[in-house]
This record gives structure tokens, sequence and C-alpha cells, in this order.
């Protein structure tokens, strides 16, 4: 979930499925160590669709809180084909994310 010094903070293996807490113990586990700038998750798009909202959520939240790291955020749905004319998805992911904030 974290990359650094260290290279990445995984939670968890490739095998089996991520549950949304397994996001949110990572990111707790996160606020005790200094050294990560980025949080990336892609495997949060394999979940339903508020796991992912909440995790994206908690994730720029925590970067607020740590105001030293970034999120990278993928977008749920992000492989759908779509037109310039049609950005619904990209619409729905910004709306997601920052509807509580």
């Amino acid at each position: 979930m974290a990359a650094g010094p260290a290279g990445s903070s995984p939670i968890g293996n490739y095998a089996g499925d991520k549950k949304k807490d397994d996001f949110m113990g990572a990111l707790g586990a996160l606020e005790k160590i200094q050294e990560p700038t980025m949080l990336v998750s892609p495997d949060a798009v394999l979940l339903t669709v508020d796991d992912w909202q909440a995790v994206s959520q908690q994730m720029l939240m925590h970067c607020g809180k740590m105001q030293s790291r970034v999120s990278l955020l993928d977008v749920y749905d992000g492989t759908k084909a779509r037109t310039n004319k049609d950005d619904d998805v990209i619409t729905k992911f910004r709306n997601s994310i920052t509807e509580t904030f």
C-alpha cells in the first residue's frame, strides 16, 4: 500500500481476496511510520464500489493528516470504454471520493 525507502508495504499476498478492513488496517499502521511518501492501492478497485469509496476517502484523509504523503487513486470502472463527450466515469470518481470533504 505504501512506497518508501523499503520499497513497499503490502497488505497481503497475491492469493485471496482483499477486504476493506485490510486496507484500513494498513493505513492505521502507516501512521506510525514516517518514511512513506506515496500511497497506492490498485487492488482497491476489486472491492465493492462502496468499499472502494471508503478506502479512497481514508487514503486522502490519511495524507491530509500526515501532511507528507500523496495518494494515487485508481478510478473505479476506469477500464470501461468512454469518449471525450462522455466522461461519466471520471465525474463519478471525483464526486464519490470528495463528497464527505
